[in-house]
């Protein structure tokens, strides 16, 4: 605006230096003109009085209106007598001239304007004819008039007053602006970021005046009270309606982990069971009286080995039971192999084989397959049974997706590979399934609480994201990835009790420690 109001000033003054100008340039050469009739009519006189000196013509205080006068009577113009023999003049004095004056151009400008009877324009002044009574040329002079101010002067006088009107409207303008636009607006740009940073406490100072801007000053206050007053109110509402939700997803958490116990009861009754016939059996001939001493021992050692695999089944089923537990040093392996058994009748029942390290399956024959390949790797900092929940919830994720897709599409038998390793300073879990893999947008809402892919009743949507919920809270990572009709692979990465920063691994999706999926 300072820009705009000097630009305005410049051409207001240009447009009235030009006009004036002219004025100027027309008034100076009329002047000029009267001035040098004034003198022609001089000479004139004094010429036909035929004597230049007796009339005081150098005495003549009309002078000073010339800048320089050169006078020049010439005899030979009139026939009165040769070249040169006339007078010349010089009143204004010939020693303030440029040593560059040209004496005899002047002579003949003035010998041209006598002979043509009219003022000629000749090396910036004006030569002037002068006549007899008779109409004789006498001669004549050269002019230079002084009538005050020229174009140039007139502008080198305006100049300083039109800087200081300039400047002063300058630093009015910019004062006015200062206190009128530029603060007012400047306290509302501060005040809109502190509110965009949170503060909505922030407030611009109100000006007493009544223009716009005090206007939009007093309705940015109003708006930001208003806003803050609904903050409040919605923080209020929020805090309520978490708090309801982390209730609700705490009792959905137990009833998945219930809803997960119940899907396994037919694999741990045929646990139980197949042991609980032996048994029965064994018991019927230790009662028989006539039973051999060798035959009794051996019998014996079938009741103590059944008794020893229901107890081992109970066992995985009571470390797999919600409770309160302290968190201390774990092998991973044992939830791992708590939860590889009580899938283990399932998986056979759906024809899934579970492979475990480079590609070894397990089974009712091997079940202690994990902690042999496992069982040298390092501890983790857990809950054995919220960490056997989440493995044993991503075992029956991959069930369930292999027996909704029947029959393996790539004509191989549907299989469940788990890996367990040490990646710098994590442990990683891999359960990966060659069944019909998830899309890109499934995939990312896979771990949504209550989303699921399955029919309606036979799926809550808590199985991954209660292994999220778990895997977070011990400072863990869950990270999945998948391809459509080929596979799907849930990783866990649990940190390693030991200082360190996180490990990298490829993945599609991946969900932090710090927060809800």
């Amino acid at each position: 605006m300072l820009a705009v109001v000097a630009s305005v000033n410049v051409g207001v003054f240009g447009a009235g230096y030009g006009w004036l100008s002219e004025r100027v340039d027309d008034q100076r050469e009329d002047l000029g003109q009267v001035y040098a009739e004034v003198l022609g009519e001089r000479l004139t006189g004094a010429a036909n009085q035929g004597d230049l000196w007796s009339t005081g013509l150098l005495r003549w205080d009309g002078w000073p209106m010339f800048q320089d006068v050169f006078v020049a009577h010439l005899p030979e113009l009139s026939g009165m007598g040769m070249r040169g023999t006339g007078v010349q003049l010089n009143p204004r004095g010939a020693a303030l001239r440029r040593p560059d004056f040209d004496e005899e151009l002047r002579l003949a400008a003035i010998a041209e304007a006598a002979l043509a009877r009219e003022p000629k324009e000749v090396a910036g002044g004006l030569a002037l004819p002068v006549y007899l009574e008779d109409g004789r040329p006498w001669g004549g002079a050269w002019v230079v008039t002084d009538v005050g101010f020229g174009t140039e002067a007139f502008a080198a006088s305006l100049l300083p007053l039109f800087l200081l009107t300039t400047s002063l409207m300058t630093l009015l303008t910019m004062a006015a602006l200062q206190k009128l636009v530029l603060q007012p607006v400047q306290g509302l740009a501060a005040a809109s970021q502190r509110i965009a940073g949170g503060d909505l406490s922030a407030r611009v100072a109100e000006p007493a005046r009544r223009d716009e801007l005090s206007e939009l000053c007093r309705g940015f206050n109003q708006m930001a009270a208003t806003v803050e007053g609904y903050q409040a109110n919605l923080e209020m509402e929020v805090q309520d309606a978490t708090q309801a939700a982390r209730e609700a997803e705490q009792g959905a958490m137990t009833q998945r982990r219930l809803a997960a116990t119940g899907e396994l009861a037919a694999g741990v009754a045929h646990e139980i069971n197949n042991p609980l016939g032996g048994l029965l059996n064994a018991v019927e001939s230790l009662s028989r009286p006539d039973l051999p001493p060798d035959r009794r021992e051996r019998y014996l050692e079938l009741v103590r080995g059944g008794l020893d695999r229901i107890r081992d089944t109970v066992g995985r089923l009571l470390r797999m039971a919600p409770r309160e537990t302290e968190t201390g040093p774990l092998a991973l392996v044992q939830p791992l192999a708590d939860a590889l058994g009580l899938v283990r009748h399932r998986a056979g029942t759906q024809g899934v084989q579970l492979l475990l390290g480079k590609g070894e399956a397990d089974h009712e024959e091997r079940p202690g397959l994990a902690a042999e390949l496992y069982g040298d790797l390092p501890q983790v900092l857990g809950q054995g049974n919220e960490l056997g929940q989440a493995i044993l919830n991503l075992l029956v994720n991959a069930l369930d997706s292999l027996g909704a897709q029947g029959p393996n599409r790539h004509g191989a038998g549907d299989e469940i590979r788990v890996t367990l390793e040490r990646q710098a300073k994590f442990l990683r879990l891999t359960v990966r399934d060659n069944g019909p893999g998830a899309s890109e947008d499934t995939l990312r809402r896979a771990g949504d609480l209550f989303f699921t892919t399955k029919d309606q009743g036979k799926g809550t949507g808590l199985g991954l994201a209660h292994v999220h919920s778990v895997v977070a809270g011990h400072g863990g990572e869950l990270r999945l990835s998948s391809e459509e009709g080929r596979f799907f692979q849930a990783e866990v990465l649990l940190p390693l009790p030991s200082k360190g920063g996180a490990t990298s691994g490829d993945s599609s999706t991946g969900y932090g420690a710090g927060g809800a999926a």
